[in-house]
């Protein structure tokens, strides 16, 4: 039997969470909640009290675990799962994650890690929406599951080797091109003379031009300077390769 792993974007829904428990049982479900954060405090008071709910309903048959975030920290909902997902991710068969709760940035966050990790997305579909109505959950009821498609995003476009040693020395600024080779030379202590500068400047630009067809990075002419920076998939890619690195440390 698999060992399968839950996590749940917890909100103001109740049905849609237990249909998704019921439909894929797992060993452990890990439930993400908002945070007590200033203009989030009504919402956070009722997601906790459905989560603390939730927890008491399942916990005899399913280990579980919370996680606060701040719902409108899109950096804090993005390192918190790739940090879950890195923890587990070799102890369970299988790792799913119900998006039909939640807000939107918790989602998003969600979406954009299954693309890096071999994750499950789902979304419960509801039988009813509860508008201008008293109870005191968003939607009532569950018919249904729908898999969102993935696609794992480091076989398409994470560098890896000399372009991938290239692309995490760029980092988030803008940086010419000189002071690039200048930056990967001095953090590896190599001494260059002027015919060493050009064959890695050679070496530089041939990765670079690989670097912008994959659109991670992007080239500009100015002043006479060649300006790299990162796209904003590149950005992506580099924040999460950062979190990765540094939730190994922690873990370790």
């Amino acid at each position: 039997m698999k060992k399968n792993l839950q996590i749940i974007l917890m909100g103001w829904e109740w049905d849609r969470l237990i249909y998704g428990l019921k439909e894929s049982p797992p060993k452990k479900a890990i439930l993400i909640c908002s945070s007590d954060k200033g203009q989030q405090s009504q919402w956070s008071g009722v997601t906790k009290k459905i989560t603390n709910n939730l927890i008491s309903k399942i916990k005899e048959i399913i280990d579980t675990e919370i996680h606060y975030v701040d719902y409108y920290d899109f950096d804090d909902c993005l390192f918190t799962l790739v940090k879950i997902i890195e923890k587990n991710i070799n102890e369970y068969d299988a790792i799913g994650i119900n998006i039909s709760s939640g807000n939107k940035i918790l989602v998003t966050a969600s979406i954009l890690v299954s693309q890096y990790y071999p994750i499950e997305i789902f979304y419960v579909i509801p039988e009813q929406y509860n508008v201008n109505d008293d109870r005191p959950f968003l939607t009532s009821g569950a018919k249904g599951i729908v898999k969102l498609p993935t696609f794992d995003i480091k076989e398409l476009v994470v560098p890896t080797k000399k372009q991938g040693e290239i692309f995490n020395e760029i980092g988030y600024d803008k940086i010419n091109f000189s002071d690039l080779v200048k930056k990967y030379s001095e953090s590896r202590k190599i001494e260059l003379d002027k015919r060493k500068m050009e064959k890695m400047k050679s070496l530089f630009f041939y990765h670079l031009k690989n670097l912008k067809e994959k659109k991670l990075v992007e080239l500009e002419i100015k002043n006479r300077q060649l300006l790299i920076s990162l796209t904003n998939t590149g950005k992506f890619i580099f924040k999460i390769m950062e979190m990765k690195h540094v939730s190994k440390k922690i873990s370790s």
